[in-house]
């Protein structure tokens, strides 16, 4: 009759199977380095708050008439919603943002169509108002790395260029957000002349209005027919100087006509602005390349220095692309760190262990470092957990004690073994006396 085993439990199955210790081991080891090519790699964790944004646009308002028309209205429908923490609001001009703040624990869907049943209930907005915009507060963008463009280029022929680079970095695909940040926005300004408005008998209001008439691109509704329906959309939007200069404003008798460009001076250019950003002593303007969820820092930082790279090859003498202020080496450095540490940490604990213990034994405490990694980095996908700077900071702090209670149970086999005799219970009996305080130490 066998001898029933003095111990159980999960450590003392393993123990005696070690087939299936190893494979476990091995499956682990894999997993997690499967992980290490496949998690974002981010220089900062992706956050979403639990904030509700509701935006309402109000075209032509100016901040207090936002205020009062919108902003105070949405916070009167809201204040009896459960489940609000905080609310914070802003009137900017043409438009109002409410930021409503979904305290902890609370159901943050079941507070949202609160929201938007109390918000859509409001019927005193402004006639002007258009329809409130419900939404999520979107997940954080990082910024990854910043695109300057140099040259010695009019503002226009600079502008329109960068345009064009950004649209050719768009199609790259790592890259899915960039914003050119300091560009003036296009303007169109008509100076009438006073004198010509008299000798033409024309009133400044007559020019606005026909300026407005000619700036419309409406919908004009749907001709229903056997064969197919027709969409008739009126299309009399001014885009350019030319197109403005040549709006009418009325024919005289003998058929001659009179267009804005007669009476007034029509400027293409853009919004007056006592800031001109410069480079190295250059014109310039600068692009922020972000990354989207999902996105890693390391691959649209590599593309976009791959391709300013190339683009430099194609573009004149007098113009420069440079690539600067980028994040990634920020995270590079901390992968860097953790590794150091991890090797520097091995080497040494093998050394000491094979020193006053077995070399056995060193071995497998070695070994298990990169396994207790290799499971982290195998369940952090399961957690929706990205390799960024918190998290490896977390790796480089739990290194330490990693190895710590890896000393402490090979020591304590290692007593057992020697007080004992070698044999399993010995083993499973050393790593069980001290599996709790170290699980817990952890």
């Amino acid at each position: 009759m066998s001898e029933k085993p003095k111990y159980g439990g999960t450590i003392a199955w393993f123990v005696r199977n070690p087939v299936a210790a190893n494979l476990v081991m091995i499956l682990v080891v894999l997993g997690g380095l499967y992980s290490i090519f496949t998690l974002d790699k981010k220089t900062m964790p992706e956050m979403r708050e639990n904030n509700i944004v509701i935006e309402v646009p109000f075209p032509q308002a100016s901040p207090e008439e936002v205020e009062r028309g919108i902003i105070l209205k949405i916070e009167e429908a809201i204040e009896e919603v459960e489940g609000i923490k905080r609310v914070r609001s802003r009137a900017y001009e043409g438009v109002g943002v409410v930021t409503v703040e979904v305290a902890t624990g609370a159901p943050f869907f079941e507070v949202m169509d609160e929201v938007t049943i109390e918000v859509n209930a409001i019927f005193t907005f402004p006639t002007e108002a258009e329809k409130p915009i419900i939404r999520r507060a979107d997940l954080e963008e990082d910024d990854v790395i910043i695109v300057q463009l140099t040259g010695d280029l009019d503002e226009k022929s600079l502008t329109f260029l960068f345009e064009e680079i950004r649209e050719e970095l768009l199609q790259l695909p790592h890259v899915s957000r960039a914003e050119i940040t300091d560009d003036r926005e296009y303007e169109i300004a008509i100076e009438v002349s006073e004198e010509k408005l008299r000798s033409f008998g024309l009133t400044f209001e007559e020019v606005a209005r026909a300026v407005q008439a000619y700036s419309l691109d409406l919908a004009g509704g749907t001709i229903r027919s056997q064969g197919a329906d027709l969409r008739i959309r009126t299309r009399s939007q001014a885009y350019v100087g030319n197109e403005f200069r040549r709006i009418p404003l009325r024919r005289s008798g003998d058929g001659a006509l009179l267009t804005v460009g007669d009476i007034a001076t029509v400027i293409d250019g853009f919004v007056e602005d006592e800031i001109r950003p410069r480079f190295d002593g250059k014109p310039a303007l600068s692009m922020t390349v972000r990354a989207v969820p999902g996105e890693s820092d390391l691959k649209v930082s590599q593309a976009v220095k791959d391709f300013v790279e190339g683009k430099n090859k194609e573009l004149p003498d007098s113009v420069q692309l440079t690539s600067w202020g980028d994040a990634s080496p920020y995270l590079i450095g901390r992968i860097n760190l953790m590794l150091y540490n991890l090797g520097l940490g091995a080497v040494l604990v093998f050394f000491l262990l094979m020193l006053f213990l077995q070399i056995r034994l060193a071995f497998w405490v070695i070994i298990g470092i990169p396994v207790a990694f290799g499971g982290s980095l195998f369940l952090m996908p399961l957690f929706d957990v990205s390799i960024n700077m918190i998290s490896l900071f977390g790796f480089i702090l739990v290194l330490g004690i990693v190895v710590d209670d890896a000393i402490v149970i090979a020591e304590n086999i290692h007593t057992r073994v020697n007080e004992r005799g070698p044999g399993m219970d010995a083993v499973i009996g050393g790593a069980k006396e001290v599996a709790m305080p170290a699980t817990f130490g952890v």
